[in-house]
């Protein structure tokens, strides 16, 4: 089923008819309205991993999201937290980069890993400073080759002298990476937040970006045959240190994509999605190329020691994804087979919103659903 097709204004988005992707897409800010929009596109998602293989013949790169959300037993427990409502007891596929729905549990955990390693890392008298390091990019450049060109020039970089010289000042760093689509085309990008030493002045670290944006420059021109600009190559944005939360909320942009990417710098890839609903070809053509590029790679990468120094818990994509939340009870049951003649249609959210209508109005249910 499109996404024109489930969607309404009271769950929070709508997709009129003509208007292709983004550009038709209206949504609130609701917790409900961004829910239905990430099982929508998950939908959307499974519908073209099925035509991949009705038309090559081979499964997709992504085809584990067909079973992202299948029940495990005869049942499904609908769990809450007296405001929210989720499923439980339901597969996830773990792929942050082509599911919205485990994209936004993933990247959700991953900004509480890192808002409490600034916060540990703040209260030990450290300081903070956000590097982000770019490429050029056009819109002829394949995604493999640009995203190839960011990963291998800083698993050079790590080992040279310039970023060992940044090195010894931190305790630690995370990276992100972060992939944009735009007019120009693919922008893969890097942030790395860098947990500087007690005592370490920020502004040292800035004295040896000149090496450090010298020697990924040249990296970069290296694997892509361009070199990025000397002003946007490796930038340095400095917090202090008061600003443990200004720093996780910055990182949170790239782990959350709540409001998706900087206009600036392009669209998030899942909004390719509701080009796709649309009958766009062209998006089609992007998102297989996007799916089969990022399959693989890393999404967010702590250095050895970061979290545990925390008292933080590291777990895989995939085991995140697979965690139940503890925060909340049974409220409703839902049965094996009409879950998954709802999920098939992309209509689970649906009952997700009635239960919690339902509990608005102070009515808690607790009850077997076995109609659609």
């Amino acid at each position: 089923m499109p996404i024109s097709q489930i969607s309404s204004a009271e769950r929070g988005f709508s997709v009129s008819a003509g208007q292709a992707g983004d550009a038709g897409l209206s949504r609130n800010t609701t917790h409900n309205g961004r829910r239905a929009l990430r099982v929508a596109r998950r939908h959307v998602v499974a519908r073209v991993a099925r035509n991949e293989f009705k038309s090559v013949g081979m499964r997709s790169s992504f085809d584990r999201v067909c079973y992202c959300g299948m029940p495990v037993g005869p049942e499904i427990p609908v769990m809450s937290d007296g405001f929210s409502c989720w499923p439980s007891g339901v597969t996830s596929c773990g792929l942050i980069w082509v599911c919205p729905v485990c994209a936004a549990k993933i990247k959700a955990r991953r900004a509480l890993q890192i808002e409490a390693a600034t916060s540990a890392h703040i209260a030990a008298g450290g300081t903070l400073a956000m590097m982000t390091m770019t490429v050029r990019h056009a819109r002829v450049m394949p995604l493999v080759d640009v995203l190839r060109a960011v990963r291998e020039a800083w698993a050079r970089l790590a080992r040279l002298k310039s970023w060992r010289d940044v090195k010894q000042f931190l305790e630690g760093q995370v990276r992100a990476l972060e992939v944009t689509v735009g007019e120009n085309g693919w922008h893969p990008h890097q942030h790395v937040l860098l947990f500087a030493s007690a005592g370490v002045d920020v502004g040292e670290l800035n004295t040896l970006l000149t090496a450090l944006g010298a020697d990924w420059r040249r990296l970069v021109f290296k694997f892509l045959g361009v070199a990025p600009s000397v002003e946007r190559g490796v930038h340095l944005l400095e917090f202090g240190m008061d600003s443990a939360s200004i720093a996780a909320g910055y990182l949170s942009k790239v782990a959350n994509e709540i409001s998706g990417p900087n206009a600036k710098a392009g669209r998030d890839p899942f909004s390719l999605l509701g080009d796709i609903d649309q009958g766009d070809a062209l998006a089609y053509a992007r998102w297989i190329e996007y799916a089969d590029g990022m399959k693989g790679a890393r999404a967010f990468g702590f250095s050895q020691g970061l979290l545990a120094r925390a008292g933080v818990v590291d777990m895989t994509d995939e085991e995140i994804a697979a965690a139940d939340s503890a925060a909340g009870g049974v409220v409703a049951y839902i049965q094996a087979e009409d879950w998954v003649k709802a999920l098939r249609a992309g209509t689970t959210d649906d009952w997700m919103c009635e239960f919690e209508l339902v509990m608005s109005q102070g009515l808690l249910p607790f009850l077997e659903v076995s109609d659609v």
